[in-house]
């Protein structure tokens, strides 16, 4: 993808509010696997792609009931 396409790497500040969750559970989750890392942009900074992060919400809202 391009940025075109809507691409677009995510701080962490932008990743939790648009996931609800604090930056603690974030790296919690990644730690456990279950929740996409970050590329890493240069030595201390990164960011999420939004294409993957939209991915993790479409699953997580798709897992709940009814």
């Amino acid at each position: 993808m391009s940025a075109a396409t809507g691409l677009r790497l995510l701080p962490i500040r932008e990743v939790t509010r648009k996931i609800g969750c604090s930056r603690a559970h974030v790296y919690r989750l990644m730690r456990t696997a279950r929740f996409p890392r970050p590329v890493h942009v240069s030595k201390r900074a990164r960011g999420w792609r939004s294409d993957e992060i939209d991915e993790w919400i479409e699953a997580r809202s798709a897992q709940r009931p009814g």
